[in-house]
């Protein structure tokens, strides 16, 4: 489970740190800071998947404006595999020239090394260090790219491959369902944080019929008529299409024919299920940016009790961005609901946890309308 992420010089994240349970709503008002965290979780992930230079990932206009640092820190602590993995990343930049290299990358495991990038004297070395803590090799790696995203994986380092695959294991998506298309060119295993590529991935996932039965009875219950989902060739693409069924009449409608609503809760229930479907890798992490968007009250309610089973049964993390009043007073009471808040545009991002308010007869998401909510 990812137990905290620590942020330094990011956008408002100054000097932050927050800690996360099972399953987290993350609230307060608009520029907060509440999406750079998922920002920089997806960021981490691209940068330790080896595909992306330093530079993409952490541009330096991501720099906090109003501070006069070029070093940028992230940190995050998970915990698995018994035991606690702690992976550092600190990154110079030259703000003026838009340049930015890896100053240090490190990771441990209960506070023991597993793996060292360190930059000395403008020499970038990378050492290594066997499962038992012991050194291992030693060698220069180019400091635009993530050294620990190079390594090989081996006998003596199944720990530090468990660390990235477990990064892997994280979902980040605020979903915008205009973008969301019925043809697919290709599988794709990743998800967009936009889900713009969702029957993309669906073709990746619908491999395991296993899921894709349950989800369909889930999707039956919210759906009426509701039989699944078919994937028919056209030309080089496939055509995501839905298939309903009434009074021994059939009727087939491609995914983008879906209302806005309807494709959200899609790709709601998509998502959970794809995380319990892989749960014999262990933990998994969702992040959802407002899951509420274009979904009406009826319908968010079963899914957030889905969610929240999974989560109960350590099958599942959830982190969760909400405005949404049902969200709000249904988690408020029981669970990490964290309040974000600046002063203006020149102060940093700062939390506090919300506790219930039920002694005032007032509901937590009425306080946050009325502004008796703050930081």
């Amino acid at each position: 489970m990812l137990k905290k992420i620590y942020i330094d010089n990011y956008k408002s994240c100054v000097n932050f740190e927050i800690e996360f349970n099972s399953l987290n709503l993350l609230m307060g008002e608009n520029g907060t800071g509440k999406s750079a965290v998922f920002e920089v979780l997806r960021q981490i992930q691209m940068f330790l998947s080896g595909s992306s230079l330093v530079t993409e990932c952490f541009p330096t206009a991501t720099l906090t404006r109003w501070q006069s640092s070029d070093v940028q820190s992230i940190e995050l602590a998970v915990e698995g595999n018994g035991g606690l993995y702690r992976y550092e990343l600190a990154i110079e930049h030259e703000r003026y020239r838009n340049l930015a290299r890896v100053k240090h990358e490190r990771l441990w495991f209960d506070d023991k090394p597993l793996f060292r990038f360190e930059i000395e004297a403008d020499i970038s070395t990378v050492q290594m260090y066997r499962d038992d803590h012991s050194e291992g090799s030693k060698y220069s790696f180019d400091w635009a790219r993530s050294a620990l995203s190079s390594i090989p994986e081996s006998n003596d380092n199944e720990k530090l491959s468990w660390f990235r695959r477990r990064l892997n294991n994280i979902i980040v998506v605020q979903i915008i369902p205009l973008l969301m298309q019925a043809e697919s060119k290709s599988q794709m295993e990743l998800l967009a944080p936009d889900a713009s590529n969702f029957a993309s991935w669906y073709r990746h996932v619908s491999r395991d019929q296993i899921l894709i039965g349950d989800l369909r009875q889930d999707l039956s219950e919210i759906f009426d008529n509701f039989r699944g989902f078919q994937l028919k060739q056209a030309g080089d693409a496939e055509i995501l299409n839905s298939h309903f069924v009434k009074d021994n009449q059939s009727a087939t409608y491609r995914f983008d024919e879906f209302s806005e609503g309807q494709r959200v809760l899609v790709c709601l229930y998509t998502i959970i299920y794809f995380a319990k479907k892989i749960y014999h890798n262990k933990d998994y992490t969702v992040c959802i940016d407002e899951p509420d968007n274009f979904v009406a009250l009826p319908e968010i309610q079963p899914w957030l009790l889905s969610l929240e089973d999974l989560c109960d049964d350590d099958q599942l993390q959830a982190l969760l961005i909400s405005h949404h009043p049902e969200l709000i007073d249904y988690l408020v009471p029981s669970r990490a609901t964290i309040w974000f808040s600046r002063e203006d545009d020149f102060s940093p991002t700062r939390i506090k946890p919300i506790l219930e308010h039920d002694e005032l007869g007032i509901s937590a998401s009425e306080l946050v309308a009325r502004g008796w909510i703050d930081g």
